[in-house]
């Protein structure tokens, strides 16, 4: 494996590891365990951040290279990048959302 295809991997790999924890923090929110979510979307967000240092470390590696080749197994992983980018971004939304409905039904309960 040369320098570039590690680099290409460790996106994919901690952009996935990104996915999947956001995946637990919404089911943690759907359960009412809004803590545990934060726990994961933290974790999402440190994948995600390895990810991204990752991806940028490939890109100046790109600039200072004449062999360098834009590969199928690069688009890929900028692909999974972009997803897990938005995937933790909509499961925090969701999570607020969750965290809205979960007090205004506790309210409601309360004054019954």
């Amino acid at each position: 494996m040369n320098e570039f295809e590690s680099f290409i991997i460790n996106v994919i790999a901690y952009s996935g590891e990104s996915k999947k924890f956001s995946v637990q923090a919404l089911a943690a929110a759907k359960r009412g365990e809004f803590a545990e979510a934060e726990n994961w979307l933290k974790k999402s967000h440190d994948s995600l951040k390895t990810a991204n240092t990752n991806s940028f470390e490939l890109m100046q590696k790109e600039v200072g290279s004449e062999s360098f080749k834009v590969s199928l197994l690069m688009v890929h992983a900028l692909d999974h990048l972009s997803s897990a980018e938005e995937k933790m971004e909509s499961t925090e939304e969701l999570i607020e959302l969750l965290k809205i409905i979960d007090q205004k039904w506790k309210g409601e309960k309360n004054n019954a």
